[in-house]
C-alpha cells in the first residue's frame, strides 16, 4: 500500500517555473548590470577632471582648462525658460532677466513647454597658461538643433554682439576659447531635454574616440536580446 506524502513538496525550482516569472528576473538582472557602470562612473568625484577656477559669488565658473579627457558640465548650467518661444539672445540675456536663471537641476525640472535657455561662464585664463580646444558634447536626450552664442564686442561700436555656434555633428559644439575675462555663454534648446540629459566637456581626442553613444546603443541591444530569449 501507497501512502501519500504528506511532507512540503518541494517547490520549482528558479529558472524552471512556468509563466514569465524567469525572464522578468533575468531581464532585471541585466537592466541592473548595465545600469551599474554609469552610476559608479557618476559617483565619482570630478574635481579633479578640471583646473581650479576662481571662486564666483554669483554662479559657479567652467575652468578654462580641462585636465582631464572629460567632465560633466550639468553642475555649471543654469536654465531659464522661455514660455513664450518668442526672446532671443540680447533679451535674454539682459540685466534685467539675470536673476531669471536657477541652477540646473534635472530632478526638480518642470514638466512644461517653452523654449530652454541654459547659461555657463567661462572662467579667465590663468598667466602663463595655454588655452586648448575644449568641445561641448550635448548628449542623446537634447532637443534637435541646439544653438550656442558666443559675446563678441564690437570694437567699432562697443556694442556687444552674438555670434552663433551650431553643432558640426552629433550634437557637438565648439566653446570659445578662455580669455582675460570671464566670459558667459548661452544655449537655445528648443524644448526641455530628457531625463538622461548629461552634456560633457572634452577634449577633441577624447570626442573623436567617444565610445558613449556605442555603449547606449549596445545596452539597448543586449536588453532586446534577454526579451527575445524570453518569448
Amino acid at each position: 500500500m501507497t501512502h501519500p506524502h504528506s511532507g512540503p513538496r518541494p517547490g520549482p525550482g528558479l529558472f524552471c517555473a512556468p509563466g514569465p516569472r524567469p525572464c522578468i528576473l533575468l531581464l532585471c538582472l541585466t537592466f541592473l548590470w548595465l545600469l551599474l557602470p554609469s552610476a559608479v562612473l557618476r559617483a565619482a568625484p570630478t574635481e579633479a577632471m578640471l583646473m581650479p577656477a576662481p571662486a564666483s559669488p554669483q554662479k559657479a565658473m567652467i575652468p578654462p582648462v580641462l585636465l582631464a579627457p572629460n567632465a560633466p558640465l550639468l553642475p555649471q548650467l543654469q536654465y531659464f525658460i522661455d514660455h513664450t518661444g518668442t526672446m532671443d539672445v540680447e533679451e535674454v540675456a539682459a540685466p534685467a532677466n539675470a536673476s531669471a536663471f536657477q541652477p540646473l537641476r534635472m530632478k526638480n525640472l518642470p514638466r512644461s513647454t517653452g523654449v530652454m535657455w541654459l547659461r555657463f561662464t567661462l572662467a579667465p585664463l590663468p598667466q602663463g597658461v595655454k588655452p586648448g580646444a575644449m568641445l561641448l558634447d550635448m548628449g542623446a536626450s537634447v532637443p534637435d538643433g541646439p544653438v550656442l552664442y558666443e559675446p563678441r564686442t564690437n570694437l567699432l561700436t562697443d556694442a556687444v554682439e552674438w555670434r552663433e555656434i551650431t553643432p558640426s555633428q552629433r550634437d557637438v559644439l565648439l566653446l570659445p576659447e578662455a580669455g582675460n575675462e570671464p566670459v558667459t555663454c548661452y544655449i537655445r534648446l528648443d524644448g526641455l531635454p530628457g531625463l538622461w540629459f548629461e552634456p560633457m566637456l572634452r577634449t577633441p581626442q577624447d570626442a573623436a574616440n567617444n565610445w558613449g553613444s556605442l555603449a547606449g546603443t549596445a545596452a539597448v541591444l543586449a536588453l532586446a536580446v534577454v526579451m527575445l530569449l524570453c518569448l
